[in-house]
């Protein structure tokens, strides 16, 4: 899917992607089109920290 939010010149894709384990799910996220290197890890900061949270 496409993410923008605000302040973005444009969007960036945003995978989803659940995979059945032998006990439970694992939950992956991935992002292309990020504007740069500062964004980039600002994103994998932040869906680290939505991840934990949901574990």
């Amino acid at each position: 899917m496409k993410w923008q939010p605000d302040g973005w010149k444009n969007p960036a894709t945003l995978q989803l992607t659940l995979v059945p384990k032998a006990r439970g799910i694992s939950f992956h996220v991935h992002m292309e089109k990020l504007p740069d290197s500062k964004t980039r890890e600002a994103m994998r900061e932040h869906w680290s920290k939505v991840l934990e949270d949901l574990a």
